[in-house]
């Protein structure tokens, strides 16, 4: 059986497959226009599309300084002091011309295992940059897991190698799923 459902994203201009349980969150509160949000309805996890202003090269010189630039605008931790980024890398959005740049990254904010504790809260985040040069855009899809206190095990998880907690694993895969499906059926949504 299929988990996963279309969804139609700003009027139906953007498209992609989204996990069953996940709601819109514009059906119980105002979101802004420039985003789109989604909540899993069993769980802690959250997706969220933006669509921003490419910042000026002056400020982000290539796409991981912007994709950190746009970590530090949704983060609590705007200066990433206490945010650890675990994994960095190029992305695909195979239904998407290959020449926008994309790229990944890993992070948890706070990062749970410098607090030694698993009586901390901690948010697992899977962010991926897409740059539209041409139109002078970003399209950020971030993937985010709530971990609750004493529902991790720190001697059980290593974001280094990959072993992470269920909620980050399955929040991953959420992720991935959303990039290898992720496609846009009208670009006049974007001005150049």
């Amino acid at each position: 059986m299929d988990t996963s459902k279309a969804i139609e994203l700003f009027g139906g201009a953007i498209t992609a497959q989204y996990p069953r349980t996940f709601i819109d969150v514009s059906n119980l509160r105002q979101v802004p226009d420039h985003q789109e949000v989604y909540v899993d309805s069993q769980g802690f996890t959250s997706i969220i599309v933006d669509i921003l202003e490419r910042p000026p090269e002056d400020v982000c010189s290539n796409d991981k300084e912007a994709a950190l630039h746009h970590l530090k605008d949704i983060t609590s931790d705007h200066d990433l002091a206490h945010t650890k980024i675990w994994h960095e890398g190029l992305a695909r959005f195979p239904k998407l011309p290959s020449h926008f740049p994309a790229v990944s990254l890993l992070a948890t904010e706070p990062d749970p295992i410098a607090e030694k504790a698993t009586d901390k809260k901690y948010t697992s985040i899977c962010l991926t940059l897409l740059r539209l040069e041409d139109k002078k855009t970003d399209i950020l899809v971030t993937t985010n897991g709530h971990h609750e206190p004493g529902s991790w095990d720190n001697g059980n998880v290593n974001f280094e190698t990959i072993k992470s907690d269920s909620v980050t694993r399955t929040m991953s895969a959420y992720h991935d799923k959303i990039l290898a499906t992720f496609e846009i059926k009208d670009w006049s949504l974007f001005v150049s």
